[in-house]
């Protein structure tokens, strides 16, 4: 079949004369379009596929539990069964909260709890956050590098909520740690939350941690990490989980379903009665498909060591990568590096590439040409089935893709 005309919305994927590229199927770390093509996908729903597409374990273990219904008048066993097991040896007592179809909606809730538990309606800021990031203010490029001159410049130029005197946001751009404290010391009447996107730790590093919980300590600030890039691929609750340090609410996403629309919104399990009567949730937040996903994909990946085999198939992608831009001699402007424990990657950028948007998607496009489907200005993902991906044909497909762009990239 061929698109007969956009949907509500936009694809992130065009061919060439500017016709959307539909996709039919998937199945491990591959797509294929509805031309017939293939791609080895490195997308994967931008993130949340971490076994594979289409593995029939994980379809036959989610049929089984809708097969007893799919929307029940509450909580069914399989939400109480994937909360144990998901939140099984996590430091804090932290419990799940509520589920949510998205991470963006966790987000929204972490950030509703907060104020209502320190009184105060402001918002620092430090990422993307998802949907809920235009629902709070108007958004920067987070996913730039610091040294980036595109980082500062705004995501979305329409449709953000106005934000007042009583609810402001503040955005902590430069991630310095006397940036932060000026922010707290010069706010904190208004700040009820610091919430980060832990990809933003790919720039900050993880040594500044602790720095930043010695900032917010005795000011009423409750912490969000938003883990939605990293639960799932750096074990089941994420980067942050391994610290044991005190974070208020953790938000669980994408990685978590195998590509199933699930979200969790993790905190104290102490304050029961806080979570109930701030009456946080929706009708989709109790169905049984995203949870019965969520247990699947927690028991396939500790069955076959995934969070173990992950990080050893995201490096021997970044090596096939790197070592087809040593081969077209671009080593000096391009760079795919991995980040967060290697549950992620992405394309690094020196000049003069870095700030020339336009150059930079054209290198995204030509792998997408050549049957590589890989995100630009965002981190990229491998899943378990790319395990079995032939290191060459990575490295014949970037080839061929690199040398279409050779020589402008160089110029």
């Amino acid at each position: 079949m061929t698109s007969s005309g956009p949907l509500v919305g936009s694809s992130f994927y065009y061919r060439d004369n500017g016709e959307p590229i539909v996709f039919s199927s998937g199945k491990g770390g591959y797509v294929i379009d509805d031309r017939g093509d293939q791609y080895i996908d490195f997308i994967l729903g931008v993130g949340p596929v971490v076994i594979g597409h289409g593995d029939e374990e994980f379809n036959e273990t989610v049929c089984r539990y809708c097969s007893k219904g799919v929307n029940l008048p509450s909580y069914a066993d399989v939400h109480y069964e994937y909360a144990d097991q998901l939140m099984a040896g996590s430091p804090g007592g932290h419990k799940v909260i509520v589920f949510t179809k998205t991470a963006s909606e966790a987000v929204a809730f972490g950030l509703r709890l907060a104020a209502i538990e320190t009184g105060k309606l402001g918002v620092i800021r430090c990422g993307y956050l998802g949907q809920a990031d235009v629902a709070i203010g108007k958004s920067i490029r987070w996913h730039e590098p610091l040294h980036s001159g595109l980082r500062l410049g705004q995501k979305l130029k329409f449709g953000c909520r106005g934000i007042g005197s009583d609810e402001p946001v503040f955005d902590w751009t430069d991630l310095d740690l006397e940036t932060l404290a000026d922010l707290i010391d010069g706010n904190n009447r208004v700040i009820g939350a610091l919430a980060i996107d832990a990809q933003q730790f790919v720039f900050i590093g993880e040594d500044k941690f602790a720095g930043i919980l010695a900032c917010l300590d005795g000011r009423n600030i409750k912490l969000l990490i938003d883990e939605t890039k990293t639960a799932g691929r750096h074990g089941p609750r994420g980067y942050f989980d391994s610290f044991g340090a005190k974070i208020d609410y953790s938000v669980l996403g994408k990685a978590i379903g195998n590509g199933a629309p699930i979200a969790a919104l993790t905190g104290d399990g102490g304050k029961i009665e806080l979570y109930r009567t701030a009456k946080i949730g929706g009708t989709h937040s109790k169905e049984v498909y995203g949870a019965a996903a969520g247990l699947a994909t927690l028991e396939i990946m500790q069955a076959r060591n995934g969070y173990a085999k992950l990080p050893r198939i995201v490096e021997n992608v970044c090596g096939s990568f790197n070592d087809a831009i040593a081969a077209a001699n671009l080593e000096k402007l391009i760079e795919v590096r991995s980040g967060l424990g290697s549950t992620i990657f992405e394309l690094i950028f020196s000049e003069p590439l870095l700030d020339d948007s336009a150059r930079r998607a054209s290198v995204q496009k030509s792998l997408q040409r050549s049957g590589i489907l890989v995100m630009e200005g965002h981190c990229s993902f491998a899943c378990l089935a790319h395990e079995l991906l032939e290191p060459t044909e990575l490295l014949e497909r970037t080839k061929r893709a690199l040398i279409e762009c050779k020589d402008w990239a160089s110029a």
